[in-house]
């Protein structure tokens, strides 16, 4: 991979993750309703919020609000949460001046939040969220969409109003919600009866293991000593002996079959649950599974590593979730990292289950028949990492018929980063290098690999994808069959940007693909025959769209589409109000809401809401080339950008192009410079790339080994 690519992800990942809770408070989700500008000045008080009703009992921890621009408060700031009766029932007050910031957001957001005691929200009631500020703050700035789309809450409408004094609001000026407040709650959602602990060193293990003192020394038989609604607390360590049986001969190492929660005190980074893996086969009848969850169990803060399952038996309950099997959806799995876990037939991560906040990465599939989902089949994934995850991998593979999904098979993904993941096998099918028929929104799909003898869809096979950059995915054929749909195949498409993809036989970026206001451009694909069957778009029906040769279909457009980074727009972008607004849903890829009409791709810029940190490198295929060669270069870039130059340091100046060429007609040595602009950085941000051109003066001698263990490629 090339290291600003691999720099790049990891941006993208930080920049979508948040962080771990703190053993003093629990943290599951920051509340924050839809948004749009609402500009304040002078320095009359008034008080913003909106309505939001919970699904379920929610225990809210923190209170506080978002900066957009980080500059802090010029004056002191109250929150309050009102009840259905106006009782205030929680308050927060946070001191002017800046804060150290909690997780961010998005690009330049922040949050500041303050700890209080923890208030519980009904389920099924209506509350009031508040706070009270001066015109001269300024945090009350455009924010689109919920940052955590949820199932545990419902908002209302959005408010506000000149209030002199802290209370709450009795008139409304906007039915439109306008952001202020948030709100930071914890999971479980179940009342707690009892509470029970577990610690490796325990002195005294006594049941029902009520204290510290009388700890069980594995998290089995807390459980065990459990009822519906209990907490159970798991100190630091590696808990890797011990099991259950739930199904069939298969252990978990772990079987929360329980309405219960087991939580760890310090999170993943501290404590860990292994399974295990067959020394010589990975999978057999002494595989061990991390961890089991019946409907309505919680499972936050744990690394789960190395489980494994039978490759013999029922399918889908032992031959599936190598790292968590869940009975349905309403298995929730928080604050966790499931890695190294092997399935044989689906889900070698996770099977079923919801996940959120959570990481998947370095998990696979492995199997000499047909198998699903590299990282997880049938689960809901919110605000998670899914990388570097296998479906019937070269490295362990035992022969295949298909392989569908290198990360995710069905279910659904929201707010996700989708990297780095790969399905195929030599002798088989391969369908969906990132996620085969999964429903994606707000996901970046990146970077992903389907090979094989057949090989559809290098980021996405099947499903539908909102909202997203589809990027730099590619599909590939082993032997001679064929490569179809460098990004996609066969996906329903709304608001994505498909750059950068690659699929050897047709389709670099789509093939047979239901697009509407999307950007599909940069893509390429060649063919085994000689005949290029459609650089970005085969087959398929497109509306609203950006491509090139202009595809048919209604108010399609063929301009550069003048993209700052690889998927945010330049000011001067002809996709800006080019969209269809009757296909929007939920806000663009960064948070922020669509205009109308939107915008065609994944971004929608606002000028002067272009905020935050802007990172930047330059990839090249090579440095070194002839005078008259016309050389690549891709920009690298992460966060919001309002537009880019390039300077190849020989006079040309080349703005907003993610994908750039160019070739020098004169030898000598030049410095590739690539600058990106925003609200926050007015002056820019650089990278630098230094390239040759010329012939080297003098000859040099290479050498080939078929059996070389260390090949070296000549310096530059």
């Amino acid at each position: 991979m090339k290291p600003n690519l691999l720099r790049f992800l990891i941006a993208m990942l930080l920049w979508l993750a948040t962080a771990p809770p703190s053993p003093a408070q629990t943290i599951d989700a920051y509340a924050v309703s839809n948004t749009s500008s609402w500009t304040f000045y002078g320095g009359k008080s008034f008080m913003v919020g909106y309505d939001v009703t919970p699904a379920t009992n929610l225990q809210v921890t923190a209170l506080g609000i978002l900066d957009w621009t980080g500059s802090g408060l010029a004056a002191a700031s109250q929150i309050g949460i009102w009840d259905s009766n106006g009782v205030l029932v929680a308050s927060a007050t946070l001191p002017s001046g800046a804060f150290n910031p909690q997780p961010a957001g998005a690009p330049g957001a922040v949050f500041y939040l303050t700890n209080i005691s923890p208030v519980t929200l009904l389920v099924s009631n209506t509350y009031r969220i508040g706070n009270q500020m001066f015109g001269n703050n300024q945090p009350v700035v455009g924010w689109g969409g919920t940052y955590m789309p949820d199932p545990n809450l419902t908002f209302g409408q959005g408010w506000g109003n000149n209030e002199v004094t802290f209370a709450e609001p009795t008139e409304f000026t906007n039915n439109t919600p306008y952001m202020g407040p948030v709100f930071a709650y914890a999971l479980p959602t179940q009342p707690t009866n009892v509470v029970h602990y577990v610690d490796l060193n325990s002195p005294n293990p006594t049941p029902p293991y009520t204290t510290w003192g009388t700890a069980s020394t594995d998290i089995q038989s807390a459980i065990d000593a459990s009822s519906n609604g209990d907490l159970i607390w798991v100190n630091d360590g590696v808990y890797q002996t011990g099991g259950r049986v739930v199904y069939g001969s298969l252990t978990n190492r772990v079987a929360i079959n329980k309405a219960v929660t087991v939580q760890s005190v310090n999170g993943p980074g501290a404590t860990i649950i292994n399974g295990y893996q067959d020394t010589n086969t990975i999978l057999g009848d002494d595989a061990v599974r991390c961890a089991y969850l019946a409907s309505n169990a919680i499972l936050s803060g744990f690394t789960l590593s190395f489980g494994a399952t039978r490759n013999a038996g029922d399918a889908n309950k032992e031959e599936s979730g190598g790292g968590v099997w869940c009975e349905t959806t309403s298995s929730i799995i928080s604050n966790c990292v499931i890695t190294a876990s092997d399935a044989y037939y689906q889900g070698g991560g996770l099977y079923q289950g919801t996940l959120l906040n959570s990481t998947l990465s370095g998990n696979a599939v492995i199997s000499n028949s047909t198998c699903y989902g590299g990282a997880a089949s049938q689960s809901i994934l919110i605000l998670c990492t899914v990388t570097s995850n296998t479906n019937n991998p070269y490295t362990r593979r035992l022969g295949t018929s298909e392989s569908y999904g290198g990360a995710i098979y069905n279910g659904a993904a929201t707010n996700c980063v989708i990297a780095l993941n790969f399905c195929g096998g030599n002798s088989g099918s391969a369908y969906g290098g990132g996620a085969c028929n999964a429903n994606l929104a707000n996901c970046i799909i990146a970077s992903n690999v389907c090979n094989g003898l057949v090989a559809e869809g290098g980021g996405i096979y099947g499903g539908s994808v909102i909202n997203s950059p589809i990027i730099g995915n590619s599909c590939d054929y082993s032997f001679v069959f064929e490569g179809l749909g460098g990004g996609a195949y066969n996906s329903s498409l709304v608001n994505c940007t498909i750059a950068g993809n690659f699929a050897s036989a047709a389709g670099g970026g789509t093939y047979n693909a239901s697009e509407v206001n999307c950007i599909n451009y940069f893509n390429s694909s060649t063919s085994l025959y000689g005949i290029n069957y459609a650089t970005n778009a085969y087959l398929g029906s497109a509306s609203y769209c950006c491509s090139t040769p202009l595809l048919n279909g209604t108010q399609n457009i063929s301009r550069d589409p003048l993209l700052a980074g690889q998927f945010h727009l330049a000011i001067k972008s002809p996709c800006r109000g080019a969209g269809n607004s009757s296909a929007t849903s939920g806000t663009d890829i960064d948070g922020d809401s669509w205009s109308n009409p939107p915008s065609i791709g994944c971004d929608e810029i606002k000028p002067g809401n272009e905020t935050g940190n802007i990172t930047i490198d330059i990839a090249a295929p090579y440095t070194n080339f002839a005078a008259g060669y016309a050389s690549a270069f891709q920009a690298g870039i992460s966060g919001s950008l309002s537009y880019s130059v390039w300077n190849f340091g020989d006079g040309t100046l080349v703005t907003n192009e993610a994908y750039a060429f160019h070739a020098w007609a004169t030898n000598g040595d030049y410095l590739v410079t690539l600058t990106g602009y925003n609200d926050s950085y007015r002056g820019g941000q650089t990278a630098t790339l230094a390239v040759h051109v010329g012939i080297a003066t003098s000859p040099s001698t290479y050498y080939v080994d078929l059996n070389c263990f260390s090949p070296v490629p000549p310096k530059p």
